[in-house]
């Protein structure tokens, strides 16, 4: 899990020298970033259910001594008895106790044991979320702005050569009227020859 939140922070906050970079960068790493996304978030709720399971067995266990031992002192879930004691200094001594108590301990010893790694874990990965959570905004803002920015520049691409079909279309319009002008003038120029040769 480590590796894959590694992953998302280098695709995220790698660095480039230009802005046609970073768009070129944001749109060929999108996908992999959103796969590394939907990784992490399945991984956090494989982690969120087995948190769940176990505060079930953790739970099921203690209503399990307490049927079986009313007498014994209640064992307080996790570990958090009124005095402040733990769950090891409320327990009579292993030799005087029922083999099924002592293993009910044991079990719930080491339920809590993974109770509280679940909860540590769930606690850095809901920082760690918050943070990618942020970062990822941040990554579709400039995803927005890139979009934007292409929209504008298309557009400027679609006026230019409106401007210049324009341009090419004026442009064949005078040189017709060039070809007529030189038309005109050789046969002007031919009457001309041709007058002057009748009075010569």
């Amino acid at each position: 899990m480590d590796a894959k939140v590694k992953a998302m922070i280098k695709l995220i906050d790698e660095d480039t020298d230009s802005f046609a970079r970073r768009a070129e960068m944001y749109y060929k790493k999108w996908p992999k970033l959103m796969k590394l996304v939907k990784e992490f978030y399945r991984a956090y709720r494989a982690l969120a259910e087995r948190y769940d399971h176990t505060t079930g067995e953790l739970r099921q266990a203690d209503r399990t001594m307490a049927e079986v031992f009313p007498n014994q002192v209640p064992y307080v879930l996790f570990g958090n008895s009124p005095s402040g004691s733990s769950a090891h200094e409320c327990e009579p001594h292993t030799s005087e106790m029922p083999h099924r108590y002592k293993h009910c301990l044991e079990k719930i010893s080491k339920l809590e044991s993974e109770l509280s790694c679940a909860q540590e874990e769930i606690r850095c990965l809901n920082s760690v979320v918050l943070i990618e959570t942020s970062k990822l905004k941040s990554v579709e803002e400039k995803c927005v702005m890139v979009e934007t920015s292409n929209q504008s520049l298309w557009l400027e691409v679609e006026n230019l050569v409106t401007k210049i079909a324009k341009k090419d279309q004026q442009l064949f319009e005078k040189h017709e009227e060039l070809e007529d002008e030189q038309l005109r003038f050789v046969q002007v120029e031919a009457i001309l020859q041709t007058l002057q040769n009748f009075h010569s």
